[in-house]
């Protein structure tokens, strides 16, 4: 396995995926959104929610959706279209090459996640004991853009959605003896924090 693109927008209801992209390769999309009333998410066509979620905290309500696409010949270059874009929406795609076809996808569940006003606590992916390739990630959003502080081991990388930096998406990749993973932020006020692994066969 191997970490090959990632395209990222803000404020969009739409993300094109890398032109780089191959049949076979696995997409893993985010896509975040955080508003003053209630809204639906939404799960672009043929993806695979693994976290789909609306949380209100304080005065805000926060829609996240994680999901997952064995991508095909049509998805090179292709639109895609998440939530509705506000002037907080943010999204992501990740492309990962496998060295051969892939036959199923296991994400981590329940992934670790927390909504908080607070600093969020640095969250521990138990990703040791899988059988690999895996893909250990982490994921922290807010609107005026954002980082991890303290990862160990370090991801092998770390992708943004676009110029304010809205999500931060961080892998690191076992194709061999995986390891558990502590992933952190700092607190920004309004605070999403996400971690797990993604485990392919």
């Amino acid at each position: 396995m191997s970490f090959v693109a990632s395209t990222g927008s803000e404020g969009s209801s739409n993300l094109t995926l890398s032109e780089s992209l191959l049949a076979g390769d696995l997409g893993i999309w985010i896509d975040i959104d955080k508003r003053g009333s209630l809204f639906s998410t939404v799960v672009p066509t043929g993806f695979t929610p693994f976290y789909d979620v609306t949380a209100v905290l304080g005065t805000e309500q926060f829609g996240v959706v994680l999901a997952y696409k064995i991508l095909v010949t049509g998805d090179i270059s292709s639109s895609k279209t998440g939530i509705s874009g506000t002037g907080n929406t943010a999204k992501l795609c990740a492309i990962f090459r496998p060295s051969s076809s892939l036959s199923a996808v296991i994400p981590q569940n329940p992934i670790n996640f927390q909504f908080t006003a607070n600093n969020p606590p640095a969250q521990n992916i138990l990703a040791a004991a899988q059988t690999p390739p895996l893909i250990n990630f982490g994921v922290v959003y807010e609107d005026d853009g954002c980082n991890f502080t303290t990862v160990s081991p370090s991801f092998d990388g770390v992708v943004s959605s676009g110029a304010v930096n809205r999500i931060r998406f961080g892998y690191k990749i076992y194709n061999t003896a995986p390891a558990n993973q502590s992933v952190d932020s700092q607190d920004y006020g309004d605070n999403f924090l996400a971690s797990g692994y993604i485990r392919v066969s």
